[in-house]
């Protein structure tokens, strides 16, 4: 599987930025005094205005269009490379995936998240599996570390709020009533050890569909301190980390299952 590019930049960049802007600021306080000592004294400020104002507005906008131009391309890269498999549309691409019920199909996708204050931008790598038929299981989903922001999170859709197992970290845990079941133990306290894992952001369990989310890079101090951007100093994501994620989500539905074929045969 093949990934996709992601923008980054760097303190050098920062750097040579400030430089020249205090070499553009020289020039300029020296075209100030120039043009001052040749402008006749009868003018005063106002005659030389028109000499320096005009020109100097219209370099500034020129400059302000090209760094905006040259500062948003990578940021726009690092966007909108939200899948890990090349596709017309980069958004989310379906990738095969090998299970026993032949009925499962998986989507991966990849996507920043900046709204977070005090703390750096975040790349999310989200695999999704779908079953074709409605499974047995019940609607349960658990979110680490939750700050209220995760605007991609499936557990703030779900309606009934869940007592988690003990963990190491604050989780929020959501679903079902059905999910609080003693037969679904060895679910909940699944995902409870699957966010124990300081990668994973969240993981959801639907009756059609399986879903962990895991940190794939953490954005760059420098151009988010200096430039307010989502810059990584991945090119792309590394196959491993794919593979892991995959199985992860595998792991989870394998664990449903089972769960919810010891519920079938207690009810027998």
């Amino acid at each position: 599987m093949a990934a996709a590019p992601v923008g980054k930049g760097g303190m050098i960049a920062g750097f040579v930025a400030c430089w020249v802007a205090g070499l553009l600021y020289t020039c300029i306080a020296m075209i100030d005094s120039e043009v001052t000592s040749t402008v006749a004294a009868a003018g005063g400020q106002y005659a030389q205005a028109e000499h320096i104002v005009g020109p100097l507005m219209a370099f500034n906008v020129g400059l302000f269009l090209v760094m905006a131009t040259r500062c948003w391309r990578p940021a726009t890269r690092s966007r909108s490379a939200s899948c890990s498999i090349p596709s017309p549309d980069c958004r989310a691409t379906a990738v095969s995936i090998s299970s026993p019920s032949s009925c499962t199909a998986g989507t991966l996708d990849v996507f920043t998240d900046t709204m977070v204050t005090r703390r750096l931008p975040q790349l999310w790598l989200r695999v999704t599996l779908q079953d074709g038929i409605a499974q047995p299981w019940p609607l349960v989903g658990i979110l680490a570390r939750p700050t209220g922001s995760e605007y991609y999170s499936a557990v703030y859709g779900l309606n009934e709020w869940l007592t988690p197992p003990a963990t190491e970290v604050p989780v929020l845990m959501r679903g079902t009533a059905g999910a609080m079941d003693r037969q679904w133990h060895s679910l909940r306290h699944g995902l409870a050890g699957l966010v124990a894992d300081p990668s994973v952001k969240e993981a959801v369990v639907t009756p059609r569909m399986v879903r962990v989310v895991v940190q794939a890079a953490e954005g760059e101090r420098s151009a988010h301190l200096l430039l307010r951007q989502a810059r990584f100093s991945v090119e792309t994501l590394p196959q491993p980390t794919i593979r892991q994620t995959l199985d992860m989500a595998l792991e989870l539905r394998s664990l449903t299952a089972r769960a919810a074929q010891r519920a079938a045969v207690n009810a027998i």
